[in-house]
Formats: structure tokens, C-alpha cells, sequence
């Protein structure tokens, strides 16, 4: 998908409403980049499940709102220290990626969490 109808469903998805829905996409950190994350921070859920994405970008933090991330079966092979400013999240979606391992910081600044997979 190019960068140009990429934003237009992201645009739609927000016009409709605090949900983004990205999902398989063949999504990748580069097109991450192009979002205006620091004009989304009335966004509650993505679902960017089903992408090529490796990493997340730092202005993560910005989506102060985000109540659930999910990024299944992604290539994340880290996750950004950046994660753990979203203390809004109650759940999170992880599974079927390359992480190592998570790390326990993240489970301690994540106060609200619920649900984790």
C-alpha cells in the first residue's frame, strides 16, 4: 500500500472515529514514520497485527489515550523503552513476534494493564 492511501485510510479511520486499523497492510517502520503521531492523541486502539514492522517509532509515547495496541504477528524484535509512557493501556497484543524477551519495566510502569498476549 503507498504512503498516500495509507494516510487516507488513517484519516478515514479518525474522522470516523478513536480507532485505527491497519492491519495487514504490509506495514513497515518507515511507513510508521509518516503518521502524525503527536496529532493522535485522542486515538484509544490500533491494530497494526499482520505488517512487517520491526520496531516502533519514540513518538509512540504521544498517544496518551491508547487503550490497546495491538501489534501480533508483526518482526518486532524490541520494544522501545518509550512503551512504557502509555499508562493507559489496558491491553496489549505481542504474540507472534521475534522478542527475545519483555522486559519487566514495562509491566510495572503499565499500571492499567489487563490483558496482555
Amino acid at each position: 500500500m503507498g504512503n498516500s492511501v495509507l494516510r487516507k485510510k488513517v484519516e478515514n479511520d479518525l474522522k470516523a472515529g478513536d480507532k485505527i486499523d491497519v492491519s495487514s497492510q504490509r506495514l513497515a517502520y518507515q511507513h510508521l514514520l509518516t503518521f502524525k503521531l503527536s496529532t493522535m492523541k485522542h486515538v484509544t486502539v490500533i491494530n497494526a497485527s499482520y505488517n512487517d514492522i520491526e520496531k516502533l517509532p519514540p513518538k509512540l509515547e504521544k498517544l496518551v489515550k491508547l487503550k490497546r495496541l495491538t501489534l501480533t504477528k508483526n518482526k518486532l524484535t524490541s520494544l522501545p523503552p518509550e512503551l512504557e509512557a502509555l499508562t493507559s493501556l489496558h491491553r496489549l497484543e505481542l504474540g507472534n513476534n521475534q522478542l527475545p524477551a519483555i522486559p519487566p519495566s514495562l509491566f510495572e510502569k503499565l499500571v492499567q494493564l489487563e490483558e496482555f498476549r
